[in-house]
């Protein structure tokens, strides 16, 4: 995380460091260097977020699909988080 944070300068490395930057503020900065408007995206299930580049990933993904269907697939079903301004 640290070597990430790096590569956006000293300034941001170092408010990472100390604990003196906040989510937005961290958005902020890296959008600004990217050129991107950069919106958190809020999940309310971690697992919605792994990464699924290789094949055990992939696996991985089957399971836990497989695991949610069996216990019923959501306390919500259909219901997506979306940060704020994105169109569905």
């Amino acid at each position: 995380m640290l070597k990430l944070a790096a590569r956006f300068g000293p300034v941001l490395l170092i408010k990472i460091l100390l604990r003196r930057l906040s989510l937005q503020s961290a958005l902020a900065a890296a959008g600004e260097r990217l050129g991107l408007d950069v919106r958190p995206v809020l999940l309310t299930d971690g697992r919605m977020g792994v990464d699924v580049d290789k094949p055990e990933d992939h696996a991985l993904v089957e399971r836990l699909l497989a695991e949610q269907m069996a216990h019923g697939a959501s306390d919500q079903p259909g219901r997506t988080v979306r940060p704020s301004g994105v169109p569905a």
